[in-house]
């Protein structure tokens, strides 16, 4: 009987130790789970602030590709008129020349008849 006192006295407090220890372990549990659940807050407003700038990235990189498709059209249509603007520079210019040329023969031509 005294075994069976002893054994159960010691069994009763292996067991008041093993609660406090499962207590203990519990409360670390729920500090952990806490802390998760702060880290999954704070993943989750990451990932939301993260997918709002991506948005308005992606926005702005479509405003930009449309900005240079613009200036590329612009460019291609500058080029055109300059084209034809020194097409017609040119055309100008040999209607000058020859405006010119004649010029310098009828003041030569009255030059001649005037020394005759």
């Amino acid at each position: 009987l005294t075994n069976l006192i002893s054994e159960v006295s010691r069994t009763s407090r292996w067991l008041r130790d093993h609660d406090v220890l499962l207590r203990e372990t519990s409360g670390h549990l729920n500090g952990l789970r806490e802390k998760l659940d702060e880290v999954n807050w704070t993943v989750g407003a990451v990932n939301h602030t993260f997918s709002n700038d991506v948005s308005v990235h992606h926005l702005k990189i479509q405003d930009l590709q449309i900005q240079i498709s613009n200036i590329t059209e612009d460019t291609s249509n500058l080029w055109v008129t300059h084209i034809h603007t020194e097409a017609q520079l040119r055309n100008e210019m040999e209607i000058l020349n020859t405006i010119t040329e004649d010029l310098r023969l009828k003041d030569w031509e009255q030059s001649m008849t005037l020394k005759n």
